[in-house]
């Protein structure tokens, strides 16, 4: 059987974003997949718009549902991404698969040349990203996303900015908190320096989740559970601050574990455990929306071994 298979293998491609056609294409059914041709692309400069995405490569075979994607990659200056994904019709359903991993060594400035606004500064950062979408690759919206993502980054600074891609994180609500919840964090002019960030987030139908995004810090250790909407733009998130914990608890790099950010997570929440319980720690209630959010305060914990002095500096 002939397979014809496009072949594009040049030094330097510009693109530009052809706006009447963008709108066009939002009414237009989407392409069947299994009636697309294959092809394999060596682009050793890519630009699009203003965007520099270094050296991308891709390479699509055919299945029977559609196309599968054996190669995604992209090396930037700012950052590197390798993964696979397809592009399938089951059921006379679209469904759009990717597995990436994503690393940085500043992942302040890889968010700054995405054209976000850097909720970090520097940041040395490895993720791993597992999403779908019910819809061909260029029909994604936010709204329609489902996904798992695992996140380490690395001796940075949260700054107190306009939200960007923080928002996924929860780091937004860091940022947004009042700087005398954050202990001594109103001294620190650039903003909240970390040794450490975890974090894993369910992504449903573009709303994201987590119970363990933890924060270690030399003043603090910071956890963030709950919901951030990222197609309606709100939070409905608990953030626990506890102070002078973190002196007391190691940084394992993600290399020790292989990129097994699961286990990392564990790891921290096992640690930590004891430190946080034996520690005077503050909860708020971040709630609202990203450019008016409503913080509460719901209580501070003092160990038991502190109440008696409490009671007696009340007397």
């Amino acid at each position: 059987m002939l397979v014809w298979r496009i072949l594009v293998n040049i030094e330097h491609l510009k693109m530009v974003t052809n706006s009447v056609e963008g709108e066009e294409d939002k009414f237009r059914p989407a392409k069947d997949p299994r009636r697309i041709s294959l092809f394999e692309i060596d682009i050793r400069s890519f630009q699009y718009d203003d965007k520099n995405y270094g050296h991308i490569r891709s390479k699509v075979e055919r299945h029977p549902d559609g196309l599968r994607f054996n190669e995604f990659y992209i090396d930037a200056p700012y950052m590197h991404v390798e993964g696979e994904g397809s592009w399938f019709v089951r059921k006379g359903r679209q469904q759009t698969n990717f597995v990436v991993v994503v690393t940085a060594k500043d992942i302040g400035r890889a968010l700054t040349e995405l054209g976000f606004s850097a909720t970090i500064n520097k940041g040395n950062t490895k993720a791993v990203i597992q999403a779908h979408w019910f819809d061909a690759p260029n029909r994604f919206k936010i709204e329609k996303l489902n996904a798992n993502v695992g996140v380490v980054i690395e001796d940075g600074i949260i700054r107190d900015v306009k939200p960007g891609a923080g928002r996924l994180l929860g780091l937004f609500s860091v940022a947004e908190l009042p700087r005398r919840l954050l202990l001594d964090f109103g001294e620190l002019k650039e903003g909240l320096a970390f040794q450490q960030i975890v974090a894993q987030i369910e992504i449903k139908d573009g709303e994201a989740f987590s119970d363990n995004v933890t924060i270690i810090s030399p003043i603090a250790f910071i956890t963030i559970k709950g919901r951030t909407g990222l197609a309606a733009e709100d939070f409905d998130q608990i953030i626990r601050v506890s102070p002078s914990v973190s002196n007391t608890i190691p940084v394992i790099s993600w290399l020790a574990w292989g990129g097994q950010i699961g286990a990392l997570v564990f790891l921290l929440e096992t640690l930590v455990g004891d430190e946080m319980n034996n520690s005077i720690s503050t909860e708020y209630k971040m709630t609202g929306s990203w450019d008016d959010p409503v913080v509460t305060k719901l209580k501070s914990t003092i160990p038991e071994e502190n109440q008696d002095d409490e009671d007696e500096e009340g007397l």
